[in-house]
């Protein structure tokens, strides 16, 4: 077998997108087709499907670029990795009959067909041309990506398979309009990370234990049960060549090492410990390389072991007691996990460890506001995988993680956590202990309407002796606590639940209530 591979794609630089994931995103695991393998599974179907066609030896360059779009937007509507167009073969019988067509010899007006055809096609693609012999005879086959960002466009005009037809979507609109919905769809969790691995480098690659671990099921006894339990998940599909394409989401979870798929290796979490308050001096750096779900636990352990601690003596034994909440930190770093863009390239979780606080950092603006987040309804980015932590019970119940935050930090009467929007990222702080007199301002009125949500969420409305206790202040502090809930009603986070309520029994609501 010999085989020969282009990739038709724009050369532009790498911006933080889904368009250019889906430009780069088979660089480092294209593998050459098993020709032989792939056109036998397609010959064996009693007809054509929409998403595959078969020639014999003509080539045309403009119908070969009308085909590309058919088979691509017909691939999506099926909801297939791929489609492919192979020549040598006859199309009426899906006999074996060989071809002398050489796409990559073919010119425009010369100009090189392939670079002819990128140029034409809208959005770009990733389309591989192999060679090679099927029951003795040269064959040529083309894969083609669809990308699934909107149907494909060649030379302006986009084209659908209508059964064993060609013809061009504008004349089928229900399929148009079920195009448009099926690419808003897709996610990066669902397109591959690698493709054509074998069936025991699937294992190899991919921690399968704690799936089922944390499932509270037995581990199927075979590997081949277990890929096939991989397969129901959609976590792994069939290459139609013997082999499986592995999804992101597959990798991101499951992996035992996110390093060894280059297109993911960047979305480790990275942990940094600092000397100070500063970044000056770094203490180490640690990147745990296994997926989210298989080593969410080693992820949580590292990180509480660097984070602030004091001592405490607990039944005669000398412990390390960190001193911000291990829920609140858990909560934390599942939520970095589940809720970043995924489509960043180049980054993950970054969680920066000083010696007053921990910084979470993960890539994507939050969607909602920040001072919304305890109270709006929960947004998820990647559903996929917040489902599947879900269903582990890493994650909890959709909305509940930030209220469980704060509610941690508050029985300790600890600063109230800061919730912020950077350039392309969301930003969380933990706070160490920190006693109300050395609180600012902005963090007193913070904590105020933090506590205000949480109580406004209980049906029952904040009062100075709840803040009070959130303060950590005493019964005779009740002038500090009316002092911060003044500046926080003048600052327009916290407004009275009645314009008359005495002053013995005020209640406070959040000023979005």
């Amino acid at each position: 077998m010999f085989f020969r591979v282009f990739y038709v794609r724009f050369a532009q630089a790498i911006t933080r997108s889904y368009k250019s994931y889906t430009k780069t995103r088979r660089d480092s695991l294209a593998l050459a087709l098993n020709i032989e393998k792939l056109v036998e599974t397609l010959i064996a179907w009693d007809h054509e499907a929409d998403w595959f066609e078969f020639k014999q030896n003509r080539f045309d360059p403009e119908e070969f670029g009308e085909y590309v779009s058919a088979l691509a937007n017909s691939a999506i509507l099926a909801e297939k990795r791929c489609a492919y167009l192979v020549f040598g073969v006859a199309d009426d019988t899906h006999e074996v009959v060989g071809t002398t067509v050489d796409i990559l010899r073919e010119r425009v007006g010369g100009e090189a067909y392939v670079n002819w055809l990128a140029r034409m096609l809208d959005p770009r693609l990733s389309i591989t041309i192999e060679d090679g012999l099927c029951q003795g005879k040269r064959v040529v086959v083309v894969e083609i990506d669809p990308a699934y960002q909107k149907p494909v466009r060649f030379k302006q005009t986009a084209w659908v398979r209508n059964g064993p037809h060609k013809r061009k979507l504008a004349d089928f609109p229900d399929k148009e309009r079920a195009l448009w919905l099926a690419t808003s769809r897709y996610t990066f969790e669902r397109s591959m990370a690698a493709r054509s691995v074998t069936p025991s480098d699937v294992l190899a690659l991919l921690d399968v234990d704690p799936l089922f671990d944390l499932l509270g099921e037995p581990k199927p006894a075979t590997d081949a049960a277990v890929l096939d339990r991989l397969s129901r998940e959609e976590l792994i599909a069939s290459d139609l060549q013997g082999g499986y394409d592995v999804t992101n989401l597959a990798v991101l979870a499951f992996a035992k090492d996110l390093g060894t798929t280059p297109s993911l290796a960047r979305k480790a979490v990275r942990i940094v410990r600092y000397r100070g308050t500063d970044k000056l001096e770094t203490l180490g750096e640690h990147s745990p390389g296994k997926g989210y779900a298989a080593g969410f636990q080693a992820i949580l352990r590292t990180l509480l072991n660097v984070v602030p601690s004091h001592e405490e003596v607990i039944e005669g034994v000398r412990r390390s007691i960190p001193m911000i909440p291990e829920l609140a930190i858990r909560e934390v770093l599942a939520n970095a996990l589940v809720h970043q863009d995924l489509t960043t390239i180049g980054a993950g979780p970054l969680i920066e460890v000083y010696t007053d606080r921990i910084e979470v950092t993960n890539p994507g603006e939050p969607l909602v506001e920040p001072d919304r987040l305890i109270d709006a309804p929960p947004r998820s980015r990647n559903e996929a995988l917040a489902s599947l932590m879900r269903r582990l019970g890493i994650c909890e119940e959709r909305g509940s993680g930030i209220d469980k935050i704060v509610a941690s930090i508050e029985r300790l009467a600890l600063p109230p956590p800061l919730f912020r929007a950077a350039p392309g990222s969301t930003v969380v702080t933990l706070f160490a202990e920190r006693p109300f007199i050395r609180m600012g301002t902005e963090e007193r009125i913070r904590a105020c309407y933090q506590h205000a949500c949480l109580h406004y969420a209980a049906a029952d409305p904040m009062s100075n002796m709840t803040l009070r206790v959130r303060l950590g202040l005493s019964q005779s502090q009740y002038p500090q606590a009316s002092l911060v809930i003044r500046a926080a009603i003048e600052a327009g986070r916290i407004k009275p639940l009645a314009q008359d309520q005495g002053r013995r029994n005020a209640r406070y609501i959040p000023f979005w209530a």
